[in-house]
């Protein structure tokens, strides 16, 4: 009787401690495979669609899909490095040497910014299911964007969706949710 009873708390155990399967989620043309447990808010876009996406973790994603000239294209410019030689001159102005988001010195400012030393993020182009994607994914996880943007999907519309800050785990998940677009 005892093993009858460990054996059933057993496996009640095994599928409590299953993963919430995916569940399919549409935005346009696009569809997508998000975790059943994510907690979906649609937002009140003038000119898009907007929606927020909340994960067990609390993160916030962020989705917009309309024109590509409304969407937010995800790209953060890089701050303007300046040589460490001039580092005297904001301080007379401001009284102070500059915080790192104010202004960034180094002994190498041309060279850093053309190799984008300072960024917060790392840019690259992949393709998700035959569409062409820009992936965003932060140089250190934990601080900066983990997203994706798809410039011009098949009904000329594009598609952004990104969160902060995520950490290990967030992140993963996020790109595997980025694998799963593909035309409806």
């Amino acid at each position: 009787m005892k093993k009858i009873f460990f054996l059933t708390i057993y496996f009640l155990f095994l599928i409590g401690c299953q993963p919430a399967l995916p569940e399919k989620y549409t935005i346009g043309v696009v569809a997508l495979h998000i975790p059943a447990n994510m907690k979906i808010v649609e937002g009140n876009g003038t000119d898009s669609r907007v929606s927020y996406w909340i994960n067990r973790h609390n993160d916030t994603f962020y989705v917009e899909y309309g024109a590509p000239n409304i969407i937010d294209n995800l790209f953060n410019p890089p701050p303007v490095v300046y040589d460490m030689k001039n580092i005297e001159l904001p301080k007379r102005i401001l009284g102070r040497i500059p915080a790192p988001d104010e202004a960034l010195f180094s002994k190498t400012p041309k060279e850093d910014m053309e190799q984008n030393v300072f960024d917060q993020n790392y840019y690259r182009y992949d393709t998700i299911n035959g569409i062409v994607a820009k992936i965003i994914q932060p140089k250190v996880i934990g601080k900066g964007m983990t997203g994706i943007y798809i410039y011009e999907l098949k009904d000329k519309h594009a598609l952004s969706i990104y969160a902060m800050d995520l950490d290990y785990k967030s992140n993963d998940e996020a790109l595997g949710v980025f694998r799963t677009i593909k035309y409806k």
